[in-house]
């Protein structure tokens, strides 16, 4: 490196900009770790609310990316103090204006994930898991559960118990599923509206 180029460097290396920069980066790091302590980053995390989500996101891009865009910050600090008249306040705007870029790119990111959800309800990208589905009713009823569980849309059948008599024509009856928490809610939902009154059906507690 000639030595024309190593004062150029030199120069950028504004100890008030490099500070700033580097104390905006470490803030980021620490909010985002407090933040998403305990989080569950396994598939099917909800993004949560827009306004949650969005200042997660542009602090997190905030942590991760301002480091790669150190040299580029950095330059464009030197190039201001020739051109603008505040210079910081120049630097201040074309970092503001690299994390709303990235902010665009989240808010992208977030309304397709809302739309798939709206549009889908068996893919929610929720993770799969299993249930266990308790039918209380007439016996004449119970024979069909597990088929209709088994046809619904995002449910795949594990198992299904054999009926117990509870008294008279009534039985109950436990059957294991996996599936997205909102596929088998919707199956459990379109069972329950063609059962008479008086039978039962949901998924267990336990």
């Amino acid at each position: 490196m000639g030595t024309s180029e190593a004062t150029i460097t030199a120069r950028a290396l504004r100890p008030g900009v490099v500070a700033g920069f580097v104390g905006v980066t470490l803030a980021a790091w620490v909010i985002v770790v407090a933040r998403m302590r305990g989080m569950d980053a396994g598939p099917g995390t909800d993004l949560g609310s827009l306004g949650w989500y969005l200042g997660i996101w542009v602090t997190m891009m905030a942590a991760m990316m301002l480091p790669s865009a150190a040299p580029m910050v950095l330059f464009f600090s030197k190039i201001s103090e020739q051109s603008s008249r505040r210079p910081t306040l120049a630097t201040a705007l074309f970092v503001t204006g690299y994390l709303i870029a990235w902010a665009a790119y989240g808010l992208i990111a977030f309304a397709i994930y809302r739309l798939v959800r709206t549009l889908d309800p068996c893919a929610r990208l929720e993770p799969m898991t299993v249930y266990r589905i308790v039918f209380e009713g007439p016996a004449a009823i119970a024979l069909r559960i597990a088929t209709e569980l088994a046809d619904a849309e995002g449910v795949e059948l594990i198992s299904s118990d054999a009926p117990s008599i509870v008294g008279g024509d009534t039985v109950k009856l436990g059957v294991a599923v996996e599936g997205a928490l909102a596929a088998v809610t919707d199956a459990v939902a379109s069972i329950r509206d063609g059962m008479p009154a008086g039978a039962s059906i949901g998924i267990a507690d336990d």
